[in-house]
């Protein structure tokens, strides 16, 4: 196995990080791992042994930063003056996660990558049901969703969630749309007032994974291949 690190930009001129790690052998088979909430393309453990298994099996491990990754985080801005936009998870908006998707799709097929499983865990497991349940995008064989969450109903089951969604709403309404809410969520997660909003309102488009309705309609029916 060897490992190589990446640069790919988006749609929107952000330039994301990741690295590929290639079996010893030839291979057009390929693995596209999503990070999860404030995660990044490195941190998790078991990324290390999920490189070791897929690579030992005759699969390129491919695994990226998304625009939501670590708390807050600066993004370089393609383009000839140098620029860069303060993201993270603070600042995230859930539905731009097709601009980060992709453009890594395209890097893998770019590099003769032909059968592509795509890969999400925790809140990334909820970004890469939402891109093919939107995209359809025909150059992923099959689907992996680790743990993936209830995210508007876990973020209901927080302690003050009301008072929260109401400061939240306060502070977008004053313009304050951008400053960071006062209070950790699940006290760990640092969030701006839009991103709280985004991430918590029902039938937002987070909105995939439903527990409090379970006769809910989802977008996960609109997923046609093998997922696991």
């Amino acid at each position: 196995m060897n490992a190589e690190f990446i640069r790919f930009t988006t749609e929107d001129k952000l330039i994301l990080q990741g690295i590929v790690y290639c079996p010893n052998n030839p291979t057009d088979k390929a693995y596209l791992h999503i990070h999860g909430m404030a995660g990044n393309f490195y941190e998790n453990r078991f990324l290390d042994a999920m490189a070791k298994e897929l690579t030992d099996n005759g699969y390129a491990f491919m695994s990226i930063n998304t625009r939501g990754h670590d708390y807050i985080a600066d993004f370089p801005i393609a383009g000839p003056e140098e620029k860069s936009k303060k993201i993270g998870d603070a600042y995230e908006v859930f539905e731009e996660c097709l601009l980060d998707i992709k453009p890594a799709i395209d890097y893998l097929q770019e590099h003769g990558y032909k059968e592509i499983i795509l890969c999400g865990h925790s809140l990334g497991a909820v970004k890469v049901a939402y891109y093919m349940a939107k995209t359809q995008d025909q150059r992923i064989s099959k689907l992996v969703l680790m743990s993936p969450p209830d995210m508007v109903g876990l973020t209901e089951k927080e302690n003050d969630s009301d008072k929260t969604m109401e400061a939240a709403k306060r502070m977008v309404a004053e313009g304050k749309g951008n400053e960071l809410l006062p209070g950790l969520l699940w006290g760990w997660y640092y969030l701006s007032a839009n991103t709280y909003l985004n991430f918590s309102v029902r039938d937002n488009p987070i909105d995939i994974f439903n527990t409090y309705d379970k006769a809910k309609p989802s977008l996960l029916s609109e997923i046609r291949i093998p997922t696991f």
